[in-house]
């Protein structure tokens, strides 16, 4: 159970370290220049977007590692909405590809966001559907 759980932070910290490059890879593209609300890198707008990104990743990690073991159904819940808005935000990606010629940028963002639903998958194997190699499986 305890190698699981350390599983379980690590697949978090990676997803968290994804999802800030992939804040920081759109806010260093072209992409930033769309809309009027976006942010651009090294702007007040782009730290604390990661910074919130970061305490809400933190806040229930922490939580979890510290023993509180409902937390990870909050996480996982956090954890699905996240893989559904990345599903959702790779549309986009495509969809501005379609209309504005942005380069290997996009390419750069769809690959972080296609790893990012691949850690988040795997997130939930590891919450849920993995179980811990006991001593009666051998028998």
């Amino acid at each position: 159970m305890k190698n699981n759980k350390k599983k379980l932070i690590i697949c978090t910290i990676f997803s968290a370290i994804l999802f800030s490059s992939l804040l920081v890879v759109t806010s260093l593209s072209p992409m930033a220049e769309i809309g009027e609300n976006s942010n651009k890198f090294g702007t007040t707008g782009m730290w604390l977007g990661l910074a919130f990104l970061l305490v809400c990743y933190l806040v229930p990690l922490l939580l979890y590692s510290v023993g509180i073991s409902f937390m990870k159904y909050i996480m996982a819940v956090a954890c699905a909405l996240g893989a559904i808005s990345i599903f959702f935000l790779i549309i986009a990606f495509v969809i501005i590809g379609a209309i504005y010629s942005i380069g290997i940028q996009l390419f750069i963002a769809i690959g972080i966001s296609i790893l990012l639903l691949i850690v988040n998958s795997r997130w939930m194997y590891l919450a849920f559907i993995s179980k811990p190699i006991t001593q009666s499986d051998y028998a």
